[in-house]
């Protein structure tokens, strides 16, 4: 009876899994829905079928850490109940995580048919921003209020750019995972990597297309078959690029010309507007309003030095004469993710994520140096989790609900290959 309603269980988790692609198409609800449910299916299934190997690993002891910690920096907090809206329920993300593993392991056709949905899904995104581009609005009728960037497919959200860098190199790993070296599949690759490239770009956000970039850059130094594939695509999206900038004033103002004006706009303009200890300079960090969020940031985290100001905090704080240096000095957040976990969550919060960037940079050192191969398929699960954790470019709030489905969806499938041989041997060690 169990194992039949194990079965039923995996199914319909299963199905909400193949949906998670379209759902981040259609703004924050749907996805954090899904994968609540997702979650509350896997921890019945554990407790009828007794599934505990899956909690049993470095990663499930460091998340239970993380989310036992935020939430104590939620309790100390001034703010405790705003603190608490974010932490509380902070769980389900890597209980996410686990689940996505463990239907890995069970069902043989998950990897092959969540690609085929996420590769579809992914498709039809970029036809939506070519759509866009040429008509001003998507395929559904969506502008962005910013018309020099490009909406979500069903949601007027302007996020396109950071759905298809956030998600190329899983769409990448998931196509070349167990995949024959044939020439229709590099071709296939190839093409849809340089359609990437070019819809990244001329979606219009800057960071986006630099985390691509990171990306990318990890997928050719440390990858081996996958490695030409990428050069040559990128090659031929460069060229692209550089054709339509030349050719096309508004993208070129979008990404060239008002880089640079944010880049040195005021950035001689006292930053504490009547501070007479006010500092002068040339360039701002990304831009002058930029910089004074961070600056904001690093006075809340001055006066929270250990455990932060608490999660999701620095709106409320920002506004206080105490912290706020001019009218930049406001936000939902930093939007940074390291000086925000540094002000809100402090020295201790940023020492874990530290330790997690660390733990990434080894693998990378180990792979080099001590001949821990990696598959290519992992190089670029590994280039999915490592731009999440990247510390130097303007990024959204950590504690949102989108884009943490976005940052765990990848760990799911690094679970999968990091541990799944080490616990089928244990399983065949304990039965024998």
């Amino acid at each position: 009876m169990s194992k039949s309603l194990s079965v039923n269980l995996i199914g319909i988790s299963s199905f909400f899994a193949y949906l998670l692609p379209i759902s981040l198409l259609t703004g924050p609800f749907l996805p954090d829905l899904f994968i609540s449910i997702i979650s509350l299916i896997f921890l019945l299934i554990v407790i009828i079928d007794g599934k505990k190997k899956y909690f049993q690993n470095n990663f499930f002891y460091f998340f239970i850490a993380f989310y036992l910690y935020i939430n104590l920096s939620s309790f100390f907090s001034k703010e405790s109940y705003f603190a608490f809206q974010s932490t509380i329920f902070y769980f389900r993300f890597g209980i996410f995580a686990l689940a996505l593993w463990h239907l890995i392991d069970e069902q043989s056709n998950f990897i092959e048919i969540f690609k085929k949905s996420l590769v579809s899904v992914f498709i039809i995104a970029l036809i939506d921003s070519y759509v866009q581009l040429y008509f001003g609005h998507g395929i559904f009728g969506f502008t962005s209020s910013d018309s020099s960037r490009m909406t979500l497919l069903l949601d007027d959200e302007s996020m396109l750019g950071q759905y298809l860098a956030r998600l190329m190199p899983l769409v990448a790993a998931l196509i070349i995972y167990n995949s024959s070296a044939n020439i229709k599949n590099y071709i296939f690759i190839f093409v849809l990597l340089v359609l990437t490239d070019i819809s990244i770009y001329i979606s219009g956000e800057r960071t986006a297309f630099a985390l691509l970039i990171i990306a990318t850059l990890i997928i050719i130094l440390f990858s081996k078959n996958f490695r030409a594939v990428r050069i040559a695509s990128l090659s031929i999206s460069l060229l692209i690029i550089i054709f339509i900038t030349l050719f096309n004033p508004e993208i070129r103002e979008r990404n060239i010309d008002h880089t640079i004006s944010q880049i040195t706009q005021n950035a001689d303009v006292e930053l504490q507007e009547g501070n007479e200890n006010s500092f002068s300079k040339k360039f701002n960090l990304f831009s002058r309003s930029h910089e004074t969020l961070f600056f904001t940031a690093i006075r809340i985290f001055e006066d929270n030095l250990i455990i932060g100001s608490g999660p999701n905090t620095f709106r409320i704080f920002c506004e206080s004469g105490k912290y706020k240096l001019n009218s930049y000095s406001c936000s939902t957040h930093p939007h940074n993710s390291f000086i925000q976990l540094l002000s809100e969550t402090g020295f201790i919060g940023i020492f874990m994520y530290g330790f997690i960037l660390i733990y990434f940079v080894r693998n990378i050192y180990l792979h080099v140096f001590r001949k821990k191969i990696m598959q290519d398929h992992e190089i670029c699960l590994f280039a999915c989790i490592l731009i999440t954790l990247w510390p130097f470019f303007p990024t959204q709030n950590f504690f949102n609900n989108y884009i943490n489905v976005i940052y765990y969806l990848p760990i799911g499938f690094y679970l999968h290959t990091i541990y799944s041989i080490q616990l089928k041997l244990n399983d065949e060690l304990h039965r024998t």
